[in-house]
């Protein structure tokens, strides 16, 4: 039993520890100028938005530098040192708590409301909009097969039918790691409209669609909307602050290959050189047929 409870807060104080220096990093993005005695009354007056049970937390600031002190439950502990480095003026947080699984046997812990701690993540919307110089049936032709994608789409490694709908996605993710998730069609009208999401239980929750309408000098408009959320959690949050960007910037240069592509033929992608005789191949993954 001793083993077993010295294990446990091996482990509480190693997770207590990291979050501490997610908090850290994040407080680079939000720290301002201002004296300690304002940014302590700042968290003071946070802290019954994040806690049940903030009379007994202790704050100190030196610098700018937040230090917590005191009890919280292990289901709020997350919220409050995210919260607490989104107050203006902090420049770094400093986790001395006392964390515990619940209130039982904890007298500064009893009462109050608890907080269920839902989890969030932070949602990327990107929308996109372009006029290309082909006619409807070769722009759906090329977008209605996604198999094709990882030719002229620099960050998918891969996209490979699963079954009727669904499909399996390989991204490249932050610092090169591969983000995979499954999708499954949820709406597809022939030369109108593919409409997408991720399958439950994806690491990754994602949903998309884009529409296709002709334009008057025979060209085709394409409207594309993405939505994605990073995994929850720290690692989510950090994704969502420095990456979030990627999405935007992704499409931005995937709808230009697409767009060269259609109009002359030939692309680049990253060093190769892309013509779309080649991607118009049979494609590696099997065509992602629409379910019944």
């Amino acid at each position: 039993r001793k083993a077993g409870r010295d294990f446990g807060a091996g482990a509480r104080d190693v997770r207590n520890r990291s979050s501490g220096a997610f908090a850290a990093i994040r407080s680079l993005l939000t720290s301002e100028d201002a004296d300690d005695a304002t940014i302590e009354q700042r968290i003071r007056t946070r802290l019954g938005r994040l806690v049940s049970h903030p009379g007994a937390i202790e704050v100190a600031v030196v610098e700018g530098e937040a230090t917590l002190l005191g009890s919280v439950l292990e289901s709020e502990l997350d919220d409050l040192l995210t919260g607490v480095t989104r107050v203006k003026g902090v420049t770094r947080v400093w986790n001395q708590l006392e964390v515990y699984p619940s209130p039982t046997g904890v007298p500064e812990l009893q009462g109050g409301v608890v907080r269920e701690r839902a989890p969030r993540r932070h949602t990327i919307d990107v929308r996109k909009t372009i006029d290309v110089a082909a006619p409807l049936e070769d722009v759906w032709a090329l977008w209605s097969d996604f198999t094709r994608f990882p030719r002229f789409m620099t960050h998918l490694r891969e996209v490979r039918t699963t079954g009727a709908g669904r499909s399996h996605w390989v991204a490249t993710g932050p610092l090169g790691t591969p983000a995979e998730w499954d999708a499954e069609i949820t709406d597809w009208r022939e030369r109108e409209r593919i409409a997408w999401r991720s399958v439950e239980g994806s690491a990754i929750d994602t949903a998309g669609e884009v529409r296709f309408r002709p334009r008057d000098d025979g060209g085709t408009r394409i409207e594309v909307r993405l939505a994605c959320a990073p995994p929850a959690g720290a690692l989510g949050e950090a994704v969502a602050a420095f990456f979030g960007s990627h999405p935007k910037r992704q499409i931005d240069d995937d709808m230009v290959r697409l767009k060269s592509l259609l109009e002359t033929g030939r692309t680049t992608a990253g060093r190769s050189r892309v013509r779309l005789e080649d991607v118009q191949g049979n494609p590696t993954g099997g065509r992602i047929e629409p379910s019944s």
